[in-house]
């Protein structure tokens, strides 16, 4: 019979996080994902029954599944578009939770996942910096053996100016580095450890390794987490005081910039519109410096006005445009797939996740004596929810295939870096 024993490890992070560590043998190799995700779902109960328990339910996990049972309702109804990818994301949804409900982690796995994070970050940010500085490497030699979709998507990639995609993905790389990157800064932000040559060496190939993977939207977006965690670093009256006339700034920010579009779209600035067109577009190739984001907004928007209740259906906004993009807003795509009813659903249990993992952290973080590696478990699951939170702006990272793997660690290690956090006291 299973028994409850939190302080005890069964496993089930390490195999998470190693199976998606090595996400390229499956997706570049030709070898299906479901295969992988078949392996470590019985890898998984196998751990479960050698260690004879698993964890409680708790808010965190039902917040979760308030999350994804709602996604995975409107991806089966009839006015939802189905396909191989649709169906995937349900399934790795699915899965992902299964990870969440069940993984319990001790310190001693915590920093090992950690530090396979890192290893992982660095070894793919050094084949990314060989590549880009000797393409033979990939064309004369990776290229013979990866599958003919992961060669086309390289080509594609690399004539629009990005690096070589990884596990099928050009985003899984920044993902990985974005973590370890966390991890690393967490003990200079929070643990005062003071960084050694390593640190700083390891660090600038992982930011190397970004810009030459040419991906701004996690650079602009890990900058900003970055940010926000030196502010909670901060002596709490010094932060409140920045944060508050960061938010004031940022705010009347927004509501100018929201206000200058409104006018333009309704021509209500007259003579200003030329001066305003050459600074949204790039004049030596008339392509908007937003990357299309702004249609593709406008036209969200304006498909959820039509069907502001249920929306127009999951996955459905793709046959809308001529390029057959998704929205580029994950918040946006909701409202326009779902309607009001399916964003308020899956919106709040994602932001309540982040607000609780937001809390623990800051008591963790905030506690001069806590543990570096309870610290770093902390910063690295709220950071990288944090990191989603924000690039689901400007980038649809949910639609990933990958996405629910980096989301599910990165729960798991908000949960666990807690309980193990209020045992020790």
């Amino acid at each position: 019979m299973l028994t409850e024993d939190v302080g005890k490890s069964n496993g089930l992070l390490t195999l998470l996080t190693i199976f998606l560590m090595t996400f390229s043998i499956y997706a570049d190799f030709g070898i299906r994902r479901s295969y992988g995700y078949l392996a470590i779902l019985a890898a998984a109960v196998f751990l479960i029954v050698l260690n004879r328990y698993i964890t409680p339910f708790s808010r965190f996990k039902i917040c979760y599944w308030l999350f994804v049972l709602p996604c995975v309702l409107f991806s089966i109804l009839p006015s939802s578009y189905r396909s191989d990818n649709t169906i995937a994301i349900s399934i790795y949804m699915l899965v992902a939770g299964f990870f969440v409900m069940c993984a319990q982690v001790n310190r001693k796995e915590g920093r090992r996942v950690l530090w396979i994070i890192d290893i992982a970050s660095v070894v793919l940010s050094l084949y990314i910096i060989a590549v880009r500085a000797v393409p033979s490497l990939y064309w004369n030699g990776v290229a013979r053996f990866v599958t003919a979709y992961s060669r086309e998507a390289a080509r594609n990639l690399a004539a629009q100016g990005y690096g070589i995609p990884i596990g099928d993905s050009i985003t899984f790389a920044d993902y990985v580095i974005v973590m370890a990157m966390l991890s690393r800064l967490s003990r200079v932000f929070f643990s005062k450890i003071k960084p050694g040559i390593g640190f700083y060496v390891l660090s600038a190939v992982n930011i190397v390794a970004m810009f030459f993977e040419n991906r701004r939207s996690e650079i602009i977006c890990l900058a900003a987490v970055v940010f926000f965690l030196f502010l909670l670093s901060l002596d709490p009256r010094r932060m409140q005081e920045v944060l508050k006339k960061l938010s004031v700034l940022v705010a009347a920010g927004a509501l100018l910039v929201l206000v200058v579009y409104i006018l333009y779209k309704n021509g209500g600035l007259g003579r200003y519109e030329g001066i305003i067109r050459k600074f949204v577009m790039k004049e030596s190739t008339g392509q908007d410096v937003s990357g299309g984001r702004l249609d593709l907004w406008s036209t969200a928007w304006s498909l959820f006005l039509a069907k502001p209740l249920l929306g127009i259906g999951w996955e459905r906004f793709m046959g809308y445009n001529t390029f057959h993009h998704d929205v580029h807003n994950t918040y946006l795509q909701w409202l326009c797939e779902t309607g009001i009813v399916g964003f308020v659903l899956i919106f709040v249990p994602v932001l309540v996740l982040l607000g609780m993992s937001y809390r623990r952290a800051k008591k963790i973080c905030k506690n001069p004596s806590a543990d570096p590696t309870l610290a770093a478990m902390a910063c690295v699951g709220f950071g990288t929810q944090l990191f989603f939170f924000v690039i689901n702006i400007i980038d649809p990272a949910f639609y990933h295939l990958n996405y629910f793997c980096f989301f599910g660690i990165a729960l798991i290690l908000s949960e666990c870096s807690h309980k193990l956090y209020s045992e020790s006291l």
